[in-house]
């Protein structure tokens, strides 16, 4: 079904849809990029694509907070499809390529899946049109919709790292996946080094010089918008909420927390194994300090739920040795969190942990520093998340280094309140200088090949 304005001069094509569905509650993380991007497909008066779950109330397109939406339903390609996203891809680009193999059956659902949804921006595309698309899973789009709309302009913004060389060399179809990016006019990464890593695995296995065809590939860090973030922060509500979540927890001097994706990318073993340490040597006093731990739920894989035991396994552990029949030493909790709840959390906590093995940006790092404007707190953030390039006043550190874990959440147990403060500060002035609707305009300018001010100014653009 057409909806009633296409064609449209402006499509986001994305991997999530800016709507919740009857499966599960809006994640955060599909919070976020609909926050980001939601402006400039309203103001411009365009569409978003994307595919619906089976459970999904929304089966066709429809107005949504002042948007046209178009659900792709991915029929009985759906399973193979997200199995090969989940299992497959998605531990190959975060480095950790042991389950990197598939078959020719779940190859055919996956380029199917993302066949349907590029057909309906083929469709709905206006002479001209700017195309930007979300997400590695939709990684086929790009060139699918180039074959078939040579007049149309193309961005493609990949938000997880981009393996090295020697990973991509284990991948089956390597070549159509990169073949597949290079589709687009624009290709954006969150760091330099996935721009160069992106760069050798094209030559190497297609032998395409992204330069040499006109394709820009470039760094675009993405970003939130701190003010939102910091005024769901301050709310009343919410203020409440953290109060509650303190109380609830045993009111303690400090509270220490954590929201970690269950899958490849997390951290979250690491740290608990090195908190446990530091209540085995009596630096953490479990009376007075709480550690809770947000678990995301994933996609439902092997290897995820084999994760999710044995984190749940090592909360009992250390709760066993270390909590008493009145109190917790980890209060363990997994679920799916909304930005709203995630903001809480970000309000109650005096130290807030980021520390994935490898991820793209974790803005979730960023958006703890944006709610703890002048009220201090200790960003504790990894080295191998993207956000780590821009939050320099964090306490940094290798998540692999057990040695190197326990001392810094000692550092941020002893941090005065005045370094604190200080410390954010300092980067919520980072942010605020370089937030999501800068990150929105620097990629549409490279898109359209102008300089964007206004996210409205581009339906002047072509």
């Amino acid at each position: 079904m057409r909806p009633p304005q296409a064609p449209y001069p402006f499509l986001v094509v994305a991997a999530h849809l800016p709507v919740a569905d009857a499966q599960r509650a809006r994640c955060a993380e599909a919070e976020r990029l609909t926050a980001a991007l939601s402006p400039f497909v309203r103001l411009n008066h365009g569409a978003w694509i994307g595919p619906c779950s089976a459970e999904s109330s929304l089966r066709t397109p429809s107005e949504s907070d002042g948007m046209t939406v178009v659900p792709v339903d991915l029929g009985s390609d759906a399973a193979g499809y997200e199995s090969l996203v989940a299992d497959r891809l998605r531990p190959a680009y975060h480095g950790r390529n042991g389950r990197a193999q598939f078959g020719s059956s779940s190859w055919s659902a996956f380029s199917a899946a993302t066949a349907r949804i590029a057909e309906q921006a083929i469709e709905l595309a206006a002479p001209g049109a700017v195309i930007v698309v979300h997400g590695f899973q939709l990684q086929l789009i790009p060139t699918m919709i180039r074959q078939r709309r040579p007049d149309v302009r193309i961005g493609f913004f990949n938000h997880i790292p981009f393996p090295a060389t020697e990973v991509v060399a284990q991948l089956p179809r390597r070549d159509d996946l990169i073949r597949g990016m290079l589709g687009a006019d624009v290709i954006g990464f969150q760091l330099g080094s996935d721009v160069k890593s992106f760069r050798e695995a094209a030559y190497s296995f297609t032998g395409v010089d992204p330069s040499d065809t006109g394709t820009v590939v470039g760094a675009y860090p993405e970003s939130i918008d701190p003010c939102a973030l910091a005024a769901m922060a301050e709310a009343p509500r919410t203020l409440q909420g953290a109060r509650k979540l303190r109380g609830e927890l045993g009111a303690p001097q400090t509270l220490i927390a954590s929201v970690d994706r269950l899958d490849c990318t997390t951290g979250l073993l690491n740290q608990l194994r090195a908190y446990e340490v530091l209540l085995e040597t009596g630096e953490i006093d479990p009376r007075k300090t709480r550690l809770v731990q947000f678990a995301m739920s994933s996609d439902d894989v092997d290897s995820d739920r084999q994760l999710r035991d044995e984190a749940e396994q090592l909360v009992g552990r250390i709760n066993g040795r270390f909590g008493s029949l009145h109190s917790s030493a980890v209060h363990y909790h997994c679920g799916a969190y909304s930005r709203e709840s995630l903001a809480m959390v970000y309000a109650a906590a005096d130290i807030f942990l980021v520390t994935p093995l490898r991820e793209g940006m974790s803005l979730t790092a960023k958006e703890y520093v944006a709610a703890r404007r002048h009220r201090g707190g200790v960003l504790v953030l990894s080295e191998f998340a993207g956000a780590a390039a821009e939050l320099e006043h964090a306490i940094m550190v290798n998540p692999f280094d057990g040695d190197g874990l326990r001392k810094a959440l000692s550092g941020a147990l002893s941090m005065s309140d005045e370094e604190a403060r200080r410390r954010i500060d300092a980067m919520v002035e980072t942010v605020e200088n370089h937030d999501a609707h800068r990150w929105g305009c620097e990629f549409l300018n490279a898109v359209v090949g102008q300089s964007v001010t206004d996210p409205q100014t581009v339906t002047r653009l072509r």
